[in-house]
């Protein structure tokens, strides 16, 4: 035993010494190298008082270099913009760094930047050649036609950096030309600009658009109106639209809307002009009056002669309270007309109408009129209520499936028009990740996850009340996220200006602190700087972090959150004496929890099995929050499913939700479960200490199959069965191609009786005698690895399937969307407790932004918590 050991000791001596080796190869090569570096500093610098500075970059570890070139540049090409970019010190200070960039060097190189500056050296009014450090300009100014675009230019007065920018652009000289044909009417600037567009060149190079101008202002139509008109292709029918609508209309009115193709449609028809003036006398403006008249034929009779369509307006508006617009617009149909009398089916009509909030149907009016976007999303109709009657006839038809819940029961829906605006402030309303209440002065919070493409991180905040059992949201303001303001240092100016967290963040859950900050967490992947949860003041200010466990933190790629898998949710319980976060999907650690292979004898009280995430539990210490415990929630085996939200009822019970999107299907599901902490012990600090042992059993295990499955080579023999020299040894294995076999880069001869395989031979081709072996151990491996957190696995309850109330929804609404946020809502005019639900739309306008208030049902619930 002895003599093994220093064997062993003598083997791993060797091996050690070996790698010393090779590394102070490595490290001598390098050093090698970055003596070089130096070299070619040394003689191709100028500046040796500055040499010092310039010796950093060979320090640099993350550039590559060798005797020939440096970050990929050829030594001499770095050293040719080395060189030119020196007598540009001020503009750009670290030239020498610049010129790592093999792009902009191969610019400073090339005949571009040479031919630039020396247009500028000829020709700038301050022989300023600093401006061809712009690659833009100094490859516009060595193009082709360039000197005569500016020859060209010089009599519009322009300045010559105006010139500049006019002649480097792909179409200046177009323009130039362009602009002198209408000098006689527009001034240079004005010229320029209308030259932008290409139908109006080509109106101009057609000599139709100066005519065009003089014809509409003698008429008395504005300069401004005409040259609209006049850039357009189909001018000539606009024209003769104006004529047609003499007195009708104001002129202005007129060379607007005679531009586009429906409104000259509509205008044709006699019945036009009386059915704009009914929609006025309907207290709708003008521009209303025309967009609700501007359609087919048939419509436009129906609105200005049709007693049943006057009669029905009339009905919606005093019965039912439809504003004139959606009186309009819903009479319009035909079936909704046939059912003005029919109190059920008004009744469905009304609620799908009042379910769109903030003016919901207003903003998918504007969306059918605007062509692009109703080709692109409404396949069917350009009423807007088309789903909303849709709906409402099938109810008529068919008996809606309803499905009734112990725990809840839907209270109302509301839908937000993915184009609606944060009036206040202009802001597009959407991305909304997490919502709150504040019950005791009606504030409704909204947290949208925008990380800068449509603002800053904020939050949506709105006054509720309930009138007629529905609830009315009023705007009051937005809070943005931002950074305090920093110390200046000494001799720097004070600012109090607060930097915008735009881009820093990626908001996902919320809740109140009990002083009333705001805290966040972020589905951010770094969480080593502490920014998965961030403590703000009511003003939105930055207060600080709460520490991140380890667990959590990325490390490689076997540790840590996956990339936008990170803390969806947080919420604080009733007492802020807690305060939990879970994680979307599984840790890359805790992968190797996952069973969703057979049977586990713990899947018992699991109706599914899923992947293993983790909600960490944070108690209150003085004025901030730290880990305590983290526990296992197994989600369902559904297609790209992970916990969007988790909501404390107090310190021990949580609502979970779980969203699912199969692409497939194009199909979501989402649930509520109920868990309760004390139904599993904390995950233990040393889970998963003895996996090194297990992996070095796999890797002997494998090592074992591998032997055992090895290759064996069997002897063929020849047609006549005896061992000549013809005979050939055939790996079973190898494939056949043509009449060679390949193995190894060796061809074989087919020179056999049997073919790659003789059946007779005891030899097989695969080892069958580990296969089932092997798979039983594997699998009994995963069996044990998921069994080792049972006890750290929380038992959950399904609460409600989303699925059970989609045909309760408000009609035109009946499907399910993207929900991230829950919380408990505001109590309902009867009393009871409600839940509340927010999707996020993404942004998107072929999606919705869903708010849904559940009721809860008050006994139940306390036997739930009770237990």
């Amino acid at each position: 035993m002895g003599g093994l050991n220093n064997k062993r000791d003598k083997l791993m001596k060797n091996f050690i010494w070996k790698n010393l080796f090779v590394l102070t190869l490595i490290s001598a090569s390098s050093q090698a190298f970055a003596n070089h570096c130096v070299e070619e500093f040394e003689e191709h610098s100028k500046f040796a008082d500055d040499i010092q500075k310039y010796y950093k970059i060979c320090e640099n570890k993350n550039l590559t270099y060798s005797n020939w070139s440096i970050n990929g540049i050829q030594w001499g090409d770095y050293f040719t913009c080395f060189t030119r970019l020196q007598t540009h010190q001020k503009e750009v200070p670290f030239f020498f760094r610049k010129c790592l960039n093999k792009k902009y060097s191969e610019y400073i190189s090339s005949y571009s930047f040479s031919e630039c500056q020396n247009e500028m050296k000829k020709n700038h009014p301050k022989k300023d050649t600093s401006i061809c450090l712009d690659e833009r300009i100094g490859t516009g100014v060595s193009k082709w036609g360039f000197s005569d675009c500016m020859e060209d230019a010089a009599p519009l007065g322009l300045k010559y950096s105006e010139r500049l920018n006019l002649c480097i652009g792909h179409i200046g000289d177009k323009k130039i030309s362009c602009a002198k044909d209408i000098l006689s009417l527009h001034k240079v600037g004005e010229a320029l600009k209308i030259c932008d567009n290409y139908q109006a060149r080509k109106n101009i190079d057609k000599k139709n658009y100066l005519p065009c101008m003089k014809a509409l202002m003698d008429y008395g139509i504005s300069k401004e109106s005409a040259t609209i008109t006049c850039s357009k292709r189909d001018f000539n029918s606009s024209i003769e639209c104006i004529n047609n609508n003499n007195g009708k209309f104001s002129k202005d009115t007129l060379a607007s809307y005679c531009s586009e193709q429906d409104f000259r449609d509509a205008s044709e028809n006699r019945s036009f002009h009386p059915c704009v003036q009914k929609a006025q006398k309907d207290n709708l403006s003008l521009r209303e009056s025309i967009s609700v008249c501007t359609q087919d034929d048939d419509l436009i009779e129906l609105f200005a002669k049709s007693e049943e369509f006057a009669s029905c307006k009339e009905t919606v508006k005093n019965s039912y309270g439809f504003s004139t617009k959606s009186a309009y617009y819903s009479c319009s149909d035909q079936d909704v007309r046939s059912q003005i009398g029919n109190d059920s089916f008004m009744s469905c009509f009304e609620n799908g109408i009042k379910s769109g909030l903030l003016g919901y149907f207003e903003y998918r009016t504007d969306e059918l009129e605007n062509s692009f976007t109703f080709n692109l999303f409404n396949k069917k109709n350009n009423n807007p209520y088309y789903y909303v009657i849709e709906n409402c006839f099938d109810d008529q038809s068919f008996s809606r499936y309803k499905k009734e819940n112990k725990y809840l029961k839907l209270f109302a829906d509301y839908n937000i028009h993915s184009n609606t605006v944060f009036k206040k402030e202009r802001t597009l309303l959407g991305g909304l990740s997490a919502l709150r209440f504040d019950q005791e002065n009606s504030k409704l919070y909204f947290l949208s996850d925008d990380k800068g493409h449509y603002g800053e991180p904020r939050i949506y905040v709105y006054d509720y009340s309930f009138e007629s059992q529905e609830i009315k949201l009023f705007e009051d303001k937005l809070i943005k996220f931002k950074k305090p303001a920093t110390i200046p240092m000494k001799g720097e100016q004070k600012t109090t200006k607060q930097q915008s967290f735009s881009w820093g963040m990626d908001p996902e859950g919320m809740d109140f602190g009990s002083n009333g900050e705001i805290i966040i967490s972020s589905e951010v992947d770094d969480l080593s700087s502490g920014n998965g949860i961030t403590v703000f003041s009511p003003e939105g200010v930055k207060i600080s972090n709460l520490d991140i466990g380890k667990d959590f933190v990325k490390e490689g790629f076997d540790h840590g959150m996956q990339h936008n898998k990170g803390f969806e949710s947080l919420s604080i319980s009733p007492s802020k004496n807690s305060l939990f976060v879970a994680n979307e999907s599984t840790l890359s650690q805790d992968k190797k929890y996952t069973w969703k292979d057979g049977n586990c004898r713990w899947r018992d009280y699991i109706n599914f099995t899923g992947e293993a995430i983790r909600i960490a539990k944070y108690s209150k210490e003085g004025t901030t929050y730290k880990e305590k415990d983290q526990y296992f929630y197994v989600l369902d085996n559904e297609v790209d499913n992970g916990v969007s939200e988790v909501l404390a009822l107090d310190e021990n019970n949580l609502l979970v939700l779980e969203r699912s999107w199969d692409n497939s299907r194009r199909k979501i599901t989402a649930k509520i479960f109920h868990v309760n902490l004390k139904s599993a012990q904390p995950i233990p600090s040393d889970l998963g200490v003895e996996e090194e042992k297990e992996k070095e059993e796999e890797k002997e295990e494998e090592v074992e199959n591998e032997q055992e499955n090895s290759v064996t080579i069997v002897p063929l023999k020849g047609e006549d069965n005896d061992n000549d020299e013809n005979d050939v040894e055939i790996d079973p294995y190898y494939f056949q191609e043509g009449d060679r076999y390949f193995h190894d880069g060796n061809i074989y001869r087919r020179d056999f009786k049997y073919g790659p395989y003789n059946p007779t031979d005891t030899v097989q081709p695969v080892s069958r005698r580990n296969a089932t072996r092997t798979n039983y151990k594997q699998k009994r491996r995963k069996e044990a690895k998921a069994e080792v957190i049972e006890n750290f696995t929380l038992k959950k309850k399904l609460i409600l399937d989303m699925d059970d109330i989609v045909s309760e929804l408000s009609p035109g609404f009946r499907r399910l969307d993207n929900f991230e946020g829950l919380a408990l809502g505001p109590i309902l005019p009867n009393g009871n407790p409600s839940l509340a639900l927010v999707g996020d739309n993404n942004f998107s306008l072929n999606q919705r932004s869903l708010f849904i208030l559940l009721e809860m049902k008050p006994r139940v619930w306390h036997r739930l918590l009770r237990n």
